[in-house]
């Protein structure tokens, strides 16, 4: 996991006894602190991948509050450092969004919603073939109903939306043929529990989008982080060793 902000040895080259090569050493102890010699934050390399985001996380976090409550008046290292500490802040963030958003994306994928889908489509796919068997050896006013509300192999969006509509109407509908009724009530209930399903589904992969929405956003916040630092780094090095 590469970190959002870079090791800096710059300790050994900081010389004197200024104000502000005391204030340098003091800033790049703090960053060195929650680095390791490779520059990668100090989280537990066998540590799976949502344990070291907590890690992460927690570790930007401790550099952030440590360098808001150092002293330091330099003026070109206090800008320098207000934005280490912004990018440390954006680092715990987006770590901690993303292990959330990891999450939870990890719960969608443990639901039956796909196998009630399966069932659902199943249950209704079978009493729609026993009801337009039925229908299709009458040509009574009721059967004529059925035959021209039912679309016999729906497939389209617009076959399904009219297959509910049917099966709600159908649903409240005396029927006199009462062989005909005996097989309209488990295709209603059929087709009520396939449209319940599909809108769970739909919400569900929407959500699903919405989280991997959120993962890409903390990526790149990550990313611009990284990138803000490489800059950082560069002017620390021109403030410290002059």
């Amino acid at each position: 996991m590469k970190t959002a902000w870079v090791l800096l040895a710059l300790a050994a080259g900081i010389t004197g006894c200024d104000r502000r090569s005391a204030e340098c050493a003091k800033i790049v102890n703090i960053l060195n602190d929650s680095t390791d010699k490779t520059g990668r934050p100090k989280v537990g390399e066998d540590a799976g991948f949502d344990e070291q985001n907590s890690e992460l996380a927690a570790l930007a976090e401790k550099m952030a509050s440590s360098l808001a409550a150092a002293s330091v008046t330099t003026p070109e290292l206090k800008k320098i450092v207000a934005e280490y500490e912004i990018i440390a802040r954006d680092t715990s963030q987006a770590t901690r969004e993303m292990k959330l958003a990891l999450g939870e994306l990890g719960t969608l994928g443990k639901g039956d919603i796909m196998k009630r889908a399966k069932t659902a489509k199943e249950a209704m796919t079978d009493s729609t073939v026993k009801l337009v068997a039925y229908c299709a050896k009458k040509s009574d006013g009721e059967c004529k109903k059925v035959k021209s509300e039912i679309p016999a192999e729906p497939k389209s969006g617009d076959d399904f939306v009219k297959v509910a509509k049917a099966a709600e109407a159908f649903g409240k509908f005396e029927w006199k043929d009462k062989a005909l009724a005996e097989l309209i009530t488990p295709w209603t209930k059929a087709v009520a529990e396939a449209d319940k399903v599909v809108g769970e589904l739909s919400k569900q992969l929407e959500a699903s989008k919405n989280l991997e929405a959120k993962v890409t956003n903390a990526h790149m916040l990550l990313k611009r982080a990284t990138q803000k630092s490489d800059v950082l780094s560069t002017e620390l090095n021109k403030v410290c060793r002059p």
